[in-house]
Parts: structure tokens; C-alpha cells; sequence
């Protein structure tokens, strides 16, 4: 919301985009390592710790130094995000106790899903509400937690299912690698952690790329063909999942953190400017809950096809298959984004 409000035109926005990608990308890097790290030499439980030790002076500094945005005369939907809330932890819930056995499990597993149709049924019923409720000119009326011209726009709605898409690949490649490295092949966790520096470490360069590129080449440009190297890097690292040595997954991991790299940004940036300037901080929160949301997902769902092959390994490839299915579904939806996208792009060069 910061970057998009302290933009000047839409190339200004999508570079800082980037920077705020590769924040993000960086910390990505760090993470497995420094984690591997403190596991190695301490305990798993310090690593929450770490979260402390860092967040609370960030909060701190982002209370005294970041500029202040100017507040709107809309309220919170609170029955929105309730609903909401209860939607995504029903759903994510119940993938996750999906594969258990027995009566007590299964009895769970119901109410959560249950949970999650409530939920859903809530949140439709409170947007509605909260539509209903407006009152013109009112200085005090509710906004829906998504606003109606955000779901009814085919590029955000599309761009959405991108990221939640991308998000459920690259965290399940995550979760199961990490699974692979550590149990399958018995790997310590600082080794597995400088294993994921190919993948995680390119990621914050090619955010600082994507603005550029998507300037020459069009954001669907770059999108579709950072999408489908991707998935055809998937393949790869399947294949090389299953060699006896390392050195092929690492080579294979080089050309994914890339192409992952440019692709938030990019979605990002298209989610943000399918829209108009009112609703670009409502485009930037529903984009990244609907990649949050991927990333749960994908996180709950891989623990299960893990489980579906004789060993890790074999079930690691299962996932990555599974990983360049959904990306491949992403880059399918891609055209349908770039008619609109022409037509920015003209209108911002004019």
C-alpha cells in the first residue's frame, strides 16, 4: 500500500515493487541458512525467537519513520475478515488432517470442514451487508472486505489465481524439499539450507529485474515466459531429484529461482494496475492473501503426496510434478490478462 501510494506513475510503481519483492526475496535467502544454522548449533525453538528479536525493533521503526497514509472515511469490514478468517482455516485445516486415519480424526477433519463452509457462507452473507448498509455520500459506511469491482475485473481475477497458483508450487517445492533433503537423504540442516541458496538466493536479483524487462517486453510477456521456464524447470529438478548426487538438483535450482524472481513482482504490479487508484491498496491486500492462501495450501497438500510413493524421494517427484502441473495451469490464463494490459501500457507510454 506505501509503495503504490508513494508512486508517481505505474513504471515507478512496479520498480518499487521490485525493492519490495527483493526485501523479501533476501530474507527467503537467509532464512533456510541462518535457521539451518541455529538448529545446528542450538535448538529448533530459537528460531521463533528470531522472529522477536527482529520484528518487534522493525515495528518499532515503522511506527516512527514510515509515512503516514491518509485514512479513508470507510470502515473495517470486520464480519468480512471474520469470515474470511474462518474460510482459509477451515480449508487449509482440513487438507492437512485429510490423510489421518481413525474415528477421532476423521470427527476433526468434519467439524473443520464444516468451519470452512460456514465460513464461506459468512463471508458472502457480510459482503452483501456491508453493500447493502452503504449509505451515499455516508461518512461512516463499511467497505466490503473485497470490493465488488475487484472479483468483476477478469485481468485482477485472473492475475489472482496466477499467484495463488505460483504461491502453491514454489512453498510445496519448499516444504517437500526440505522433507527430501533432511530425511530422505539424511542431510543435516545447515546443509540443506546452503542447498536452497540457488533456489531462494536469485530470487531478490531477478525482482530488481522484472521492472525493467516488463518495461521492454509487457508484463504478460514476462509472466508467461517466466511461467513457462518455470515449469519446465520443475521437470528438471523432478529429474534430478532422483540422480544419487546433489549437483544436479543445484544446476536445476538456478534457472527456477529466477523465473520466480520475476514473477511476483510482475503479478503484483498487473494485479495493481488492473484497477483504479482507489482500490489499488483493496487489488494489493486480496492479490497477496490469494498467494497466501496458495502457499498454505500447497504446504498442506504436498504432506499427503509425499506419503503417496514408496519413499521420499520418489514422492519428491510426484510434488514437483504436481508443482509444474499448477504452474503450467497459470501460464494457460496467461493470455486473457494481455489485452488489458496492451491498453495500460499504451495509456501510461502516452
Amino acid at each position: 500500500m506505501l509503495a503504490t501510494a508513494a508512486a508517481g506513475d505505474e513504471h515507478a510503481r512496479h520498480r518499487l515493487v521490485g525493492w519490495w519483492s527483493a526485501a523479501g526475496g533476501v530474507g527467503m535467502a537467509a532464512g533456510p541458512l541462518l535457521g539451518g544454522a541455529l538448529v545446528a548449533v542450538a535448538d529448533w525453538r530459537t528460531v521463533f525467537g528470531v522472529n522477536v528479536l527482529i520484528g518487534v525493533p522493525a515495528m518499532i521503526w515503522s511506527v516512527r519513520s514510515m509515512p503516514a497514509v491518509p485514512r479513508g472515511e470507510r470502515r473495517l469490514d470486520v464480519a468480512g475478515l471474520v469470515t474470511a478468517t474462518l474460510l482459509i482455516g477451515g480449508l487449509v485445516f482440513t487438507l492437512v488432517e485429510t490423510p489421518r486415519p481413525g474415528p477421532p480424526e476423521h470427527a476433526g477433519r468434519h467439524r473443520h470442514g464444516a468451519g470452512g463452509v460456514a465460513g464461506l457462507a459468512g463471508f458472502v452473507l457480510a459482503t452483501r451487508a456491508a453493500y447493502t448498509r452503504q449509505a451515499p455520500g455516508g461518512r461512516a459506511r463499511r467497505m466490503p472486505l473485497v470490493p465488488a469491482a475487484l472479483y468483476r475485473d477478469r485481468v485482477f481475477v485472473v492475475t489472482a489465481a496466477q499467484g495463488a497458483l505460483f504461491n502453491l508450487a514454489f512453498y510445496g517445492l519448499l516444504f517437500a524439499m526440505s522433507l527430501m533433503l533432511q530425511q530422505g537423504r539424511g542431510l543435516g540442516a545447515l546443509s540443506s539450507g546452503l542447498l536452497f541458496l540457488p533456489l531462494t538466493g536469485l530470487i531478490a536479483i531477478a525482482n530488481l529485474c522484472a521492472a525493467r524487462l516488463a518495461r521492454r517486453f509487457g508484463r504478460p510477456a514476462v509472466v508467461g515466459t517466466a511461467q513457462a521456464v518455470l515449469a519446465g524447470t520443475f521437470l528438471l529438478v523432478a529429474w534430478a531429484g532422483t540422480a544419487e548426487e546433489l549437483w544436479p538438483l543445484v544446476l536445476a535450482l538456478v534457472p527456477a529461482g529466477f523465473s520466480s524472481g520475476l514473477l511476483v513482482p510482475s503479478m503484483t504490479s498487473q494485479a495493481i494496475a488492473a484497477v483504479g487508484p482507489e482500490l489499488h491498496g483493496a487489488a494489493s491486500a486480496a492479490f497477496n492473501t490469494a498467494r497466501q492462501v496458495g502457499g498454505a495450501v500447497g504446504v498442506a497438500a504436498f504432506g499427503p503426496l509425499l506419503g503417496t510413493a514408496q519413499g521420499l524421494r520418489d514422492g519428491f517427484v510426484v510434488c514437483v510434478l504436481a508443482c509444474a502441473a499448477a504452474v503450467a495451469v497459470g501460464l494457460l490464463l496467461t493470455p486473457l490478462t494481455r489485452e488489458r494490459a496492451r491498453a495500460t501500457v499504451a495509456a501510461a507510454t502516452t
